[in-house]
């Protein structure tokens, strides 16, 4: 059987061949050194050089540790007071799975949580954000909770301490009844 090729069509396949082309290539490129790059083909390897730089530059990717783990102690900021809660192990796109002590649990954003840090006397200063739990107990679902509100730190004296909530309501606590914001 003859066959005819042309003569241009032959140069073509010609020149795609020696360019590196054919049906079974490997298109992935790795770098063997800052200046380097190594194509992997089946058939062959061939090393390109590229422009020399005064530095060589590297992309370091630093993992930043999840502000919050599975088990921690959250205060929650519902908007309408804080309630204690506790980080637990299901995934949400929001944020944080938090079970709500007493209550429901739902995803929470992080700027709606705060680790509860048991103040020390010195913290507890007169001008100091905190989160007081008050004594306004509250009936959800048939239970009586507790919640806890945005306050700050009006006197002291002694161990009590007088805070003001947002609704400008002064009242005296102890310590055990306050976190740090």
């Amino acid at each position: 059987m003859n066959k005819k090729f042309s003569f241009v069509g032959v140069l073509g396949v010609l020149a795609l061949v020696g360019a590196g082309c054919s049906a079974t290539t490997n298109d992935s490129v790795v770098s063997d050194t800052a200046t380097n790059v190594v194509s992997e083909q089946e058939s062959t390897s061939e090393a390109v050089n590229e422009p020399e730089t005064s530095g060589e530059s590297m992309v370091v990717e630093t993992v930043t540790p999840p502000a919050y783990n599975v088990g921690d102690a959250v205060m929650v900021d519902l908007g309408y007071g804080w309630y204690e809660g506790k980080v637990e192990d299901f995934a949400c796109d929001a944020g944080f799975y938090v079970r709500y002590k007493g209550l429901s649990a739902s995803c929470i954003t992080e700027d709606k949580l705060v680790k509860p840090v048991a103040p020390s006397a010195t913290a507890l200063v007169v001008g100091a954000k905190v989160i007081a739990n008050i004594g306004k107990g509250e009936m959800f679902g048939g239970k009586t909770i507790f919640p806890y509100y945005s306050a700050e730190v009006t006197a002291v004296s002694g161990e009590k301490y007088t805070v003001k909530d947002n609704s400008k309501k002064e009242y005296t606590l102890t310590a055990d009844k306050i976190y740090l914001k």
